[in-house]
């Protein structure tokens, strides 16, 4: 076929073809009702994010919309510092959404932080129940569990959370403690090993570890990672608060070991910085009396004695060395 036909049923074709599919305007892009407020939450303006999502404007919001509506007001009241309005708001919340596991484990997670952890891990149980290898959950349950003695358990749920969540040395180091608590140093030493590849230069973590290795009978290993803690505090201003307990592990450590003029020497550092610490009173009359100094030992025990309401178990254990020096009643 040539010719004026096949030029006719050619212009017939394209005529059905644009009759068949005609070409539409592009579509406006989805709105998102929240996109001001999560702006201001990220830009951490929390109490203009809880002015914004008043009741009126959260009932104009559809239901997705919503679930992240009472996300957004809880973290607020919670990162303003306001508990009980964050609790009230996550209640709310999760009795509207029962199975939203965001809602439910961050409704756990402020309950548990306030120490109310029976509500807390009913909570837990719950996001459980709906998802259980959900790592928040597990974390939550192995916390509570560790708090309350039932170590067995609470390792049981943390190795389950390390399953979901393996990059929080928070979470490496408290499942370490766990082992540690079970006698299993080696095991926590591993642990905390791997703590520290996520966070190196944690000094409470190099803490732990020192200790780990001391009670694995390493002693060389647990003075160097003892004071790869002490250089860390030195250089951190959070740990800061930490040094005098380094200090005086230390000197606990060389009094074990006899090496009596060097913890002499470390808890001096620290008494030098706080005149009264009991610890390091205690321990320097300790060293006193080894060396036949009973009257500078009850000098410094009396000081240390005095310090109950601060220290009272390191006063009363002064009281009780004072009396066996019949110094005390």
């Amino acid at each position: 076929m040539n010719g004026p036909a096949s030029a006719a049923l050619l212009a017939l074709a394209l005529s059905s073809s644009a009759h068949a599919a005609p070409e539409t305007a592009p579509r406006p892009p989805v709105q998102d009702a929240l996109a001001g407020v999560q702006l201001l939450f990220d830009q951490q303006d929390y109490g203009r994010v809880v002015g914004r999502l008043t009741e009126p404007e959260m009932q104009k919001l559809g239901r997705q919309d919503l679930r992240r509506a009472y996300d957004l007001l809880g973290q607020s009241y919670q990162r303003l510092g306001q508990q009980d309005r964050a609790i009230g708001v996550y209640q709310l919340a999760a009795q509207l959404f029962p199975k939203d596991l965001n809602l439910t484990t961050h409704l756990a997670d402020i309950l548990h932080h306030q120490e109310l952890d029976d509500q807390a891990r009913a909570l837990y149980e719950s996001a459980l129940a709906i998802h259980p290898n959900n790592g928040s959950a597990h974390l939550g349950i192995a916390e509570i569990a560790r708090a309350t003695g039932l170590l067995e358990q609470s390792q049981e749920h943390y190795e389950k959370c390390l399953l979901e969540i393996k990059t929080d040395a928070r979470v490496w180091r408290g499942y370490a403690e766990v082992l540690a608590k079970r006698r299993n140093y080696s095991k926590a030493a591993d642990a905390i090993r791997k703590a520290l590849e996520l966070d190196p230069d944690n000094a409470p973590t190099l803490q732990s570890l020192a200790q780990f290795q001391r009670r694995q009978g390493k002693r060389e290993e647990g003075y160097a990672s003892l004071a790869a803690a002490t250089a860390a505090a030195d250089a951190s201003p959070r740990h800061q608060d930490i040094r005098p307990e380094l200090s005086l592990r230390k000197a606990s450590w060389l009094f074990e070991d006899g090496r009596l003029d060097d913890s002499l020497q470390e808890a001096e550092s620290v008494l030098l910085r706080f005149p009264n610490d009991p610890f390091a009173l205690w321990l320097r009359a300790r060293i006193a009396l080894k060396r036949g100094d009973e009257n500078a030992a009850a000098a410094d025990l009396e000081a240390a004695a005095s310090q109950s309401r601060s220290s009272p178990f390191a006063a009363a254990v002064a009281k009780g060395m004072l009396k066996e020096l019949g110094g005390g009643q």
